[in-house]
């Protein structure tokens, strides 16, 4: 398993079209002003704990809590994330992280490890609508992956398909993972959808290619912030992105220095 990602967190609007309309790529959002309903700001943060193992070799779940309820996103996608394993203590940390910081836990397994669970997974401090797991099968993958994939309520006239991953290691793979993204999330409903992880590929790679192509844009400043390794972090390797691109605006994003968590 890779080193531990720095935390990536990001500040979201999204414009809501007016009326009943459908907005299309390159479509201009509607004002803030003549909007049927006013924007929306999300907060999103994605981030993989390493099963809390920190730099230290210690795991200490407590350090990520601690990061979730200082930051209080509105929206986190955690990766490697463990269920009852004897390495993390036999905890249940998506039902302990959920209990200390408030939030809703959606947990997708990506494998079953050392008589427990390892995989995604979602938090919201919004309501769930539902949520399932979804395989991401690419023969010759260095392990199994998954999506966790959950329809999150952030408003009363608006509900937002959230997607969490971790992408495989291996370049060709990785390539695959993306691409059963778009096939499998061509169309979507609700419309509006986030998809955020661990990609294990850079912002000009052929996986961020595939996605961005033609359905999800990546919504991140200039220059670029590393996201790994964690002790100095140079490649941006973990990201959010967003669609349709007309709706959403980036507001601000950064990534935490948190080193040792």
């Amino acid at each position: 398993l890779p080193m531990t990602n720095a935390c990536s967190l990001i500040f979201l609007s999204l414009f809501l079209a007016t009326g009943c309309a459908t907005v299309g790529k390159g479509t201009p959002p509607p004002p803030p002003a003549a909007a049927k309903h006013p924007p929306l700001t999300v907060k999103v943060m994605t981030w993989n704990i390493h099963h809390g193992e920190g730099m230290d070799s210690k795991v200490d779940l407590s350090r990520i809590v601690e990061v979730l309820r200082r930051e209080r996103p509105d929206i986190a996608v955690l990766q490697e994330v463990d269920v009852n394993v004897p390495r993390s203590g036999m905890v249940d940390q998506p039902k302990l992280i959920a209990e200390q910081t408030g939030m809703t836990p959606c947990f997708a397994r990506a494998m079953p490890l050392g008589g427990g669970d390892y995989g995604n997974l979602l938090l919201s401090r919004a309501p769930v609508n539902g949520f399932f797991a979804v395989s991401l099968k690419s023969p010759g993958s260095s392990e199994p992956r998954s999506i966790v994939d959950a329809d999150i309520q952030l408003r009363d006239d608006v509900v937002v398909k959230v997607l969490g991953t971790h992408f495989d290691v291996n370049a060709n793979i990785t390539s695959i993972n993306a691409e059963t993204i778009v096939k499998s999330y061509q169309n979507i409903s609700p419309a509006f959808g986030i998809l955020a992880g661990d990609l294990n590929a850079g912002p000009e790679s052929d996986p961020l290619l595939r996605l961005t192509r033609k359905i999800w844009t990546r919504l991140a400043p200039g220059p670029e912030q590393g996201t790994y390794p964690a002790s100095q972090p140079k490649e941006t390797i973990d990201h959010i992105l967003v669609r349709p691109a007309a709706n959403w605006k980036l507001v601000s994003s950064q990534v935490l220095p948190e080193a040792m968590a």
